[in-house]
């Protein structure tokens, strides 16, 4: 149990920010990876599939980063509900939770492959992502296929980290993590190096951090054994309590992915691969602040719950500021530094003049970073207290609205005019809604 059964409330509370460090600290290592992999694969990616099928490459990666969420929320339900019962000091009921998320989990992988050989061939995949050149034609279905199969695996894969997290340990999966980015790299060199296709190149790319964390599955089970998932212990009781805090908590995190991974798709369909390079290569590289920003913020999300089942509302106050100066110190210098030399950065980057974004692209992508950042803060805080019932209306709201707007008025907009489009509908709203919700839940918090 975090800090002892006795212990005192700042003991807790500075066990709890240990903790959170030590996950941070982990974090630092499997993001590092992540950034490295980032800044080395898109320009070797870029020079070697040329501008149309790199397009096409990102576009499938935001339906990557859409897919990820196919387990509905069950992973965060899992998270919660494991988090809980550390701060009860129950041990029983982890194992019941896990084993009823791992099996119905499974049960969606299997559906997933189903998909990937027996769905996919049927769809009109070369019209939905205006494909043209004859190679990129050729390869969108096996890579898409090779992709789904790829989430397919990490479905189950995923608790691991969620397991861990809820026990407040989540630096052990991230070194997994880490391990399966450099892998990642290792195999996109090679795939360049022997003239591997697009497929290849997807697969070993996506499903290498997934084969890792598989792995580091087998490393969980034998430190803790009776957390072995069984069927005789799935019940009815833990499976609604997953997906009663899962679903909710599925529909916030989809409408984040939706509205940064569903526009490069409408850019795509709209204006063909080869348009989307500078709204995918700008949004991904001013993507860098939030991810080190969650790095140091979600650690917190299970604590924030193991504080609320002990009673130590106070670790609540502590942790909302110190995420919000950390957010500030890290997002606010690196979109300035965007906002005066992004193009050149993007140019020196990439070494290719054409997925340089204009100004305007460059100005609502920075708008969109920071607004982003600051909802991410909130959402965690509000995902440790399971206030998902307000998050999963306006979240998803302002998400579908961007999406329908953007897509409407693609031809008219323009990628730039796309950008703002999604600033303007989604990010600004969506935050001010945080906002406002944070503020109301401390409010109620000094009145207890």
């Amino acid at each position: 149990m975090v800090g002892g059964e006795h212990s005192s409330s700042g003991e807790r509370d500075r066990e709890r920010f240990r903790r959170a460090r030590l996950v941070a600290g982990a974090n630092v290592a499997a993001h590092g990876m992540q950034v490295l992999s980032q800044l080395l694969v898109v320009p070797i990616a870029l020079s070697y599939l040329g501008t149309e099928r790199f397009g096409l490459w990102m576009a499938l990666l935001s339906i990557v980063a859409i897919a990820a969420f196919a387990d509905f929320g069950l992973g965060a339900g899992l998270q919660n509900a494991i988090a809980e019962c550390v701060g009860r000091g129950d041990r029983s009921g982890p194992r019941r939770f896990l084993s009823s998320a791992f099996f119905m989990l499974v049960g969606l992988a299997v559906l997933l492959v189903y998909m990937a050989i027996w769905l996919l061939p049927s769809l009109p995949l070369l019209q939905w992502l205006n494909v043209r050149g004859e190679t990129a034609r050729q390869e969108v279905l096996p890579a898409c296929q090779a992709l789904l199969i790829c989430i397919a695996i990490g479905l189950p894969a995923g608790l691991v980290t969620r397991v861990y997290n809820g026990f407040q340990e989540g630096y052990v999966p991230k070194m997994w993590i880490a391990a399966g980015r450099l892998l990642a790299l290792g195999g996109v060199l090679l795939c360049v190096s022997y003239g591997f296709g697009l497929p290849w190149m997807a697969a070993v790319y996506t499903g290498a951090p997934f084969i890792l964390l598989a792995l580091g599955g087998h490393a969980l089970l034998w430190k803790r054994p009776w957390l072995v998932p069984s069927l005789s212990v799935v019940d009815r009781v833990a499976i609604a309590r997953i997906t009663g805090t899962g679903i909710p908590a599925f529909a916030v995190q989809i409408s984040l992915v939706l509205a940064t991974s569903g526009i490069p798709l409408i850019i795509a369909a709209q204006f063909g691969a080869e348009a989307l390079p500078p709204f995918a290569v700008t949004q991904r590289f001013l993507w860098l602040p939030t991810m080190m920003v969650g790095v140091l913020v979600y650690p917190l999300w299970p604590a924030y719950r193991e504080a609320l089942a002990r009673g130590d509302r106070a670790f609540l106050r502590a942790g909302w500021q110190r995420s919000l100066k950390q957010a500030a110190l890290i997002q606010l210098p690196f979109v300035g530094m965007m906002l005066l030399w992004g193009q050149d950065i993007i140019l020196f980057w990439t070494g290719e003049a054409e997925v340089v974004p204009d100004p305007s692209l460059l100005y609502a992508l920075c708008a969109w970073s920071s607004l982003t950042t600051f909802s991410m803060v909130c959402m965690i805080l509000l995902f440790g207290w399971e206030r998902f019932a307000g998050q999963a209306v306006y979240a998803l709201l302002t998400a579908l609205a961007a999406l329908v707007t953007c897509y409407y008025q693609a031809a008219s907009w323009g990628p730039s005019g796309i950008a703002w489009g999604l600033v303007l509908i989604c990010g600004l709203p969506r935050a001010l809604f945080y906002g406002l919700e944070v503020w109301v839940q401390m409010r109620r918090l000094r009145a207890e």
